[in-house]
């Protein structure tokens, strides 16, 4: 997906990792400024890596919002393999809650994302088992995200070394 012409490393695809894709997909994209237009389009890859033209455009304007705060960073704690050794490969992964200065702890969303790209989005919670279909070093951080879509800064990274075995 790209935004205002460029991939954003904000969307979240809701098509799970290692499932093989179908003719339609959606996509949440996140950390929107408030009160901002913006313009979406897609490109799609094929297997060979084959990228087609970009969609048709379609533009958007965010609600504005007086909370301009973003919620405490997080602490990654926990980051783990657990899986089998196929792929995609279990992470289990836990972090410190965040605090906000308007939302309950129950509405922040944490943004799971490995080497940079969000794999999950959890609601309140501080604790995951998620998948990842990259062989080697993942890098793990997590974004908190309040109502308004305030963002704090990534937690402290942690890398988890995948070695499984096949392909995804």
């Amino acid at each position: 997906m790209l935004v205002d012409g460029v991939t954003s490393p904000n969307v979240f695809d809701t098509f799970p990792v290692g499932i093989p894709g179908g003719s339609t997909s959606s996509m949440w994209v996140r950390q929107l400024d408030p009160g901002s237009t913006s313009t979406f389009t897609v490109r799609t890859v094929d297997g060979g890596g084959n990228v087609s033209v970009p969609s048709n455009a379609i533009t958007v304007t965010t609600d504005a919002r007086s909370d301009s705060v973003a919620p405490t960073t997080p602490t990654l704690t926990r980051n783990d393999l657990g899986g089998t050794g196929a792929c995609p490969e279990e992470l289990w992964i836990r972090w410190t809650g965040s605090t906000d200065d308007l939302d309950p702890p129950a509405a922040i969303e944490y943004e799971v994302r490995i080497n940079g790209v969000i794999y999950e989005v959890i609601p309140g919670g501080t604790e995951t088992v998620t998948y990842t279909d990259v062989l080697g070093d993942n890098t793990v951080t997590i974004i908190a995200v309040d109502l308004a879509g305030n963002a704090a800064a990534p937690s402290n990274a942690m890398t988890a070394t995948t070695n499984f075995v096949g392909s995804c």
